[in-house]
Parts: C-alpha cells; structure tokens; sequence
C-alpha cells in the first residue's frame, strides 16, 4: 500500500528490516550504505513499503559479493 507523501516511517522501518536480517548492528559503513540504498530507491519512485523492502533486499544481496567480500 503507497503511503502519504510526507510519511517517510515507510523508509526507517526499512531500514531496520535490512539491518536485522543481515545482523548489522555498529557497522556504520554498511549502515550508511543501506540508508544511501533506500534514498536512491524512494528517489527512484518506490513508496510502496513492501516494494522497498524487497528491491533494497535484492540490490543489497546482489552488490554484497562487491562490497563485502
């Protein structure tokens, strides 16, 4: 469901979805990475909540073997 244009919970709740799942706590490197993900996501169109989930879950697995070794 897309969410009001102003409401931008839909972003963090993300965020702490992704840093969960893949058990980043004090990584701030990947942190800024997933927020940074989520941003370009959200200025790309996608303000449905679950599609940012999904597609941050997608690009974050498919640029891990790059970034994280």
């Amino acid at each position: 469901m897309p969410v009001p244009d102003n409401d931008f919970m839909f972003v963090k709740d993300a965020m702490k979805a992704l840093c969960r799942e893949h058990g980043i706590e004090r990584d701030r490197k990947a942190t800024v990475e997933i927020a940074a993900l989520l941003v370009a996501l959200v200025k790309e169109g996608i303000h449905d909540a679950e599609e940012l989930k999904v597609l941050a879950r997608e690009r974050w697995m498919e640029a891990a073997p790059l970034s994280r070794g």
